[in-house]
């Protein structure tokens, strides 16, 4: 059976895509005190990356 999208590519992008530049994934997913914290606490090298 045939599909059709209902969205296209630029739109499913717009809508989904996360932004990749870092001006903008600092603007729309900033993390609180609290989660920095919880993240250096769960932190090691076994799960570092980079």
């Amino acid at each position: 059976m045939a599909r059709r999208d209902l969205l296209t590519g630029d739109e499913r992008r717009a809508l989904f895509g996360v932004p990749l530049d870092r001006a903008s994934l600092a603007k729309f997913y900033p993390l609180a005190d609290e989660d920095r914290v919880l993240i250096e606490a769960k932190r090691g090298d076994a799960n570092r990356l980079g």
